[in-house]
């Protein structure tokens, strides 16, 4: 990957390879977490609606559909500590239908980065209030799912950077106004720092020429602090749903960020735990004593957190937390065989050699390794992988701390009311 800064603030990125027949363009807008994502969330859908040029759906389609049937997607993707604002695009490489079709999608993102649909200054009534009414719908799907829910629960517990990641209540939502998006919109654009990814068979000097002529931002002061560690205090915290099971969620502290020479080895211990189907809490606690539907566990290492899920018949429930205490702390005393981590090692391996083969996968991995110091990449990490030795996962593992227990059991007490 070669690297350039445009401008202060503005990085240019161009991966430039021949192993797909694709182009794509990812134009990444980062803000620090701390100053809110709430307004961002509904702005990543009123920007990806339409634009003044493209200003109606139809309109877009069109514009895609002469790009040979180009992707575009706006998001509002939190990473660790940033907001991101992450405009994509994609499409066919100039060999496989002899026409380069780069300059297009520059233009393309170009009109909805720079020039989003206003009138009078302000996003259309109609525009804003569709946009708002799909953001409360997919809100009020993520409370309807019982994990989902107890996941917010821990969440808002733990607090620090998972806790601003959260998409926003829905009173959080009706409060908004055309004119807050607006201001969050020229807020992006004027100081966020710019990562500009490119990958496909591309030429650096055409990148980066039409980095200057489509999307001509202006220099920028950006401070960015990518990964922020807040160990929470132990808390256990319940609610009710008119639901059959007990749904449990769990947040250990690792006391490891991303970038610490002990993630790789993180990593492959939360596999031996329950990451894989081969992982004690799956054999053990749910096919070995029957203690629950579903259990497993999740690393994030942004965060250094691990997190565990399971959903429980509510008799089981002592019986479930008990289990889990117990096979959590044998990674730590080395309670795992060499099998157990020949079988992690495999699987990960083979994980992380997969997510190479697709083009979306490469471009996030560019972008995270430009933004976060130190981590590394999908080659360096299995070659860490297959490093990673019983003592490296104890020592990972050593300081593992139950922080947070979030327990969503059946009730009355119906929250979609």
């Amino acid at each position: 990957m070669d690297n350039f800064q445009l401008k202060e603030g503005i990085h240019l990125h161009i991966h430039s390879l021949n192993k797909f027949r694709t182009a794509a363009v990812q134009v990444s807008f980062s803000m620090p977490l701390a100053e809110g994502r709430a307004v961002t969330y509904l702005l990543s859908a009123l920007l990806g609606d339409t634009c003044e040029k493209y200003c109606d759906k139809l309109m877009v389609q069109k514009r895609l559909d002469e790009l040979y049937g180009a992707s575009l997607s706006i998001e509002n993707k939190p990473v660790g500590a940033l907001n991101r604002m992450r405009f994509s695009i994609s499409g066919c490489d100039a060999e496989s239908v002899q026409e380069d079709l780069l300059p297009g999608m520059f233009e393309t993102l170009s009109e909805f980065i720079l020039h989003p649909r206003l009138e009078n200054g302000v996003f259309p009534m109609a525009m804003f209030e569709e946009c708002r009414d799909q953001a409360l719908m997919a809100v009020r799907m993520m409370k309807d799912d019982p994990f989902t829910y107890a996941g917010r629960m821990a969440v808002k517990a733990y607090g620090a950077n998972p806790v601003k990641r959260m998409a926003p209540e829905e009173e959080t939502l009706l409060a908004m106004t055309p004119e807050d998006c607006v201001s969050a919109w020229k807020k992006m654009i004027e100081t966020a720092r710019i990562d500009i990814n490119v990958l496909g068979n591309v030429k650096n000097d055409e990148v980066i020429r039409l980095c200057g002529t489509c999307l001509p931002l202006a220099a920028r002061k950006t401070c960015v602090h990518a990964e922020e560690f807040n160990p929470a205090e132990v808390s256990v915290v319940k609610a009710e749903r008119d639901i059959p099971q007990v749904h449990i969620m769990q947040f250990y502290d690792t006391g490891l960020l991303g970038s610490s020479p002990l993630t790789p080895a993180l990593f492959i211990g939360n596999g031996i735990l329950g990451g894989l189907s081969t992982g004690f809490l799956f054999q053990n606690i749910r096919e070995k004593q029957g203690l629950c539907y579903s259990i497993d566990s999740v690393l994030m290492p942004n965060d250094g957190i691990l997190r565990l899920s399971a959903a429980v018949n509510p008799d089981d429930l002592d019986a479930l937390l008990a289990s889990v205490e117990q096979e959590t702390s044998r990674l730590g005393k080395m309670e795992f065989s060499d099998e157990d981590l020949q079988m992690a090692k495999r699987m990960y391996i083979s994980s992380h050699l997969s997510s190479l083969d697709t083009p979306g996968a490469m471009l996030e991995e560019d972008y995270r390794q430009s933004v976060y110091e130190g981590r590394l990449c999908s080659e360096e990490l299995i070659r860490a992988f297959q490093k990673v030795t019983k003592e490296d996962i104890a020592a990972a593992f050593a300081n593992l701390k139950l922080k947070i227990t979030a327990i969503l059991g059946p009730g009355g007490n119906d929250v979609r009311e």
